[in-house]
């Protein structure tokens, strides 16, 4: 990610362009941007965090590498944290321009040593039947930010389908980094230790069926790997196949230690190397109610060991330990907000540090020196965007290095507040309330904002698009419906196949719970989203017509037989026959696909939509867009449709993404009236929304809803 904010659109990811006016087709506009009347902060202060993303601390702990964008460039910048304050400078060592390179953009960055970063860089494939990019390596010298295009004489780099990563960067080891290497002639990835000097590649490990993640330990061996595969070509029958597969040395075979059915059998997933050879971390959701819970997990038994961590309710996934010794560290997790538990005494203290300088806020490690005595930790709450500091533990000393966001006004935030419901068939759902400055103990104008995903989930913290919403006027309610992640494999479980169905419902009941408790005024919700998120609001549109005065989109699903049909096309059978399974299948579902698709049920829809996308979307075909705007059109529904170019299925460019907040913001303001009026709702018993645990059952279904 390229800012420390939520993933809004979830694993479907998605884009946008203007389009003249075409026979048959409704008209879109050029975007610019175009300041309300009541907006004091422009947009661009919510989205322009002015600051590199992709932070790392070099091994000495002396410099801070990272990524920064500005306009159409990518550059890797360093800090020096010997300077202080007004001393410190951000220094550019190499640059690409993505609109000259056409596309091309640097992606990660990793230390080598103290001296030399390791770059990593994309371009879009020519000419590729699936859209995807392709990688490049690139060495550079921090001190004369001198660049040397390593992989350009290695085999098979010029093919398609060539890319590369660090999975560690070897502290022990200057001259090389160990390198996960996807190529063409293959369809799993080795292991390969690069020598930064001179480009020489060594192969450490051949790949193995199914294993898409490699693991090192801190010693620097390649012991764990793991991953996800599809079944094979025309095989109806099979189903993805989950594997985890580790050796206790270098010298011994990987064992297979499970393969599982997804979404049908209980996963095991990596989770961490203990100091014991013979002993990893592993998370499973074995059990009945199918939570993430860690275990020890004996490699040469193949035997699950003693429960060392786990939340009643919510999935725990992973266990951090020390990059000298391996001895366990803490475990992040996630309830209603982030959390962490220290295992290490010593981490401990660290962490209580900077807790007590940094009250009330998310702090967390985010890169560290060899020795682990000097650490980048990054600070944020729901009304602090993200600031970093270099704490010294040996100096017990904490000293700024970025604050991000610095034309946005810290007065204009307002809290995200936890809140629970119960859904029409008694399950207990999850979301966050962010009401705006002004009187929040009156019904007002309410944006549902589902995410994307869906196998995603909404989380507590920084997340610019709920504060600009907020800022103007709007209480902004997200929730996570069923099939959301983390909260347990069988809260999954629930929203396969129910795109539109219960999924649906689970938002529909959040706003009739909104109403009830007299915090949305009936007569103005809207909802929008982006992905997943945006499928949500159009077909919360199509499938309860009388709930919202208006909906927009970015990115969204449109025409789920058009979806399926695409991506049969592009990714192959194997690929359509799982999503089938969590969507629908073409041909024996064929009735539910089209009554829960918006563009095939355009003519439900009573309200103006806005529908946006970009047309260099790899995932979801742009004519999702164009289509749904057709239809509306068609029905005489109004529909304002945007189009950008040079955007994917997410924003490169944080100017365009707040000039689109931007008309959205316009678009509801219009139609649901921005700040509080007397309404003619129904306002129930009024909830502080301030209580997390705030519960209350939404009204019956109405007839429509239950069609």
């Amino acid at each position: 990610m390229r800012r420390l904010i939520p993933n809004r659109l979830g694993p479907l990811y998605l884009v946008m362009t203007v389009l003249g006016c075409a026979a048959g087709q409704p008209p879109s506009e050029t975007l610019h941007s175009k300041k309300t009347e009541n907006a004091e902060v422009p947009a661009v202060a919510f989205f322009n965090s002015g600051m590199p993303y992709a932070l790392t601390l070099s091994p000495d702990g002396r410099f801070v590498a990272g990524i920064l964008t500005r306009g159409s460039e990518d550059s890797v910048v360093v800090v020096d944290t010997r300077h202080t304050g007004e001393g410190k400078r951000v220094r550019a060592l190499t640059s690409i321009d993505r609109e000259r390179k056409k596309g091309r953009s640097i992606d990660w960055v990793a230390w080598a040593n103290d001296d030399t970063l390791v770059v990593g860089a994309s371009s879009p494939e020519v000419g590729a039947r699936i859209p995807s990019r392709e990688g490049r390596l690139i060495v550079v010298d921090v001190e004369t930010g001198k660049a040397d295009y390593l992989t350009k004489d290695w085999p098979d780099t010029w093919k398609r389908g060539f890319w590369v990563s660090v999975i560690d960067e070897l502290p022990s080891d200057p001259d090389h980094v160990m390198l996960k290497v996807y190529l063409p002639t293959e369809r799993y990835p080795s292991v390969r230790r690069l020598n930064v000097r001179n480009g020489d590649l060594e192969l450490v490990q051949r790949p193995i069926w199914g294993v898409r993640s490699w693991w090192v330990d801190h010693r620097g061996e390649v012991r764990a790997g793991g991953g996800v595969s599809y079944p094979e070509q025309g095989n109806r029958s099979a189903r993805l196949v989950g594997t985890l597969v580790a050796r206790t040395s270098p010298e011994e075979k990987f064992k297979r230690l499970r393969q599982w059915t997804l979404y049908e059998e209980p996963d095991l997933y990596f989770a961490g190397f203990t100091e014991d050879p013979n002993t990893i971390y592993v998370a499973t959701d074995e059990g009945p109610d199918r939570l993430g819970t860690l275990y020890e997990y004996d490699v040469e038994e193949r035997a699950r060991g003693r429960k060392v961590f786990g939340v009643a309710g919510y999935d725990v996934g992973t266990i951090v330990t020390s990059t000298i010794d391996g001895r366990p560290l803490y475990v992040p997790y996630e309830t209603d907000k982030p959390q962490l538990k220290s295992i290490d005494a010593g981490w401990a203290r660290i962490q209580g540090l900077v807790d007590r300088e940094l009250p009330n806020r998310i702090n967390r490690v985010t890169s560290a020196d060899a020795s682990e005595t000097r650490f980048v930790f990054v600070s944020y709450s729901d009304i602090v965007p993200p600031e970093f500091y270099v704490i010294d533990w040996k100096e017990k000393t904490m000293d700024p290095l970025f604050v991000s966001y610095p034309e946005l006004p810290r007065d204009v935030l307002t809290p995200m507040i936890p809140v629970h419901y119960t859904a029409r068939d008694g399950l207990e759902l999850h979301g966050y309330l962010t009401r705006p400055k002004s009187d929040a103990n009156a019904p007002g104008p309410v944006i549902v904002l589902p995410h994307g995903g869906p196998w995603a989930r909404d989380t507590w913290g920084w997340d610019p698009w709920v504060q600009f919403l907020a800022s103007r006027g709007f209480t902004v309610f997200q929730v996570n419906f069923r099939g959301s992640l983390g909260y347990g494999g069988a809260f999954e479980g629930r929203g396969y196949g129910e795109w539109g169905l219960a999924m649906q419902d689970d938002i529909t009941d959040g706003v009739r719970w909104l109403i009830a408790n007299g915090i949305a005024d009936p007569d103005r919700v809207g909802i929008f989203g982006a992905s997943y998120g945006g499928y949500a609001a159009l077909q919360g549109l199509a499938s309860t017509p009388d709930l919202y005065a208006a909906g927009a989109s970015w990115a969204g699903v449109t025409d789920l037989p058009f979806l399926l049909l695409r991506d049969r096309a592009r990714f192959g059978r194997s690929w359509i026959e799982e999503t089938e399974r969590l969507i629908g299948d073409r041909k024996d579902d064929r009735a539910k696909l089209a009554d829960t698709s918006p563009a095939l049920q355009a003519a439900r829809i009573k309200v103006p939509v806005l529908v946006g996308h970009g047309r260099g979307d790899p995932r979801v075909d742009v004519k999702h867009a164009t289509r749904m705007a057709k239809a509306l059109k068609a029905e005489g529904v109004p529909v304002e449709l945007i189009l950008v170019d040079d955007e994917t299925h997410g924003f490169m460019d944080p100017t365009r993404e707040a000039e689109f907040i931007e008309r959205v913001a316009a678009f509801f303001e219009a139609h649901l009236g921005a700040g509080l009026s007397n309404s003619s709702a129904q306002a129930g018993a009024s909830v502080d929304p301030r209580t997390p645990t705030a519960n209350a059952s939404p009204a019956p279904p109405t007839e429509d809803e239950r069609r």
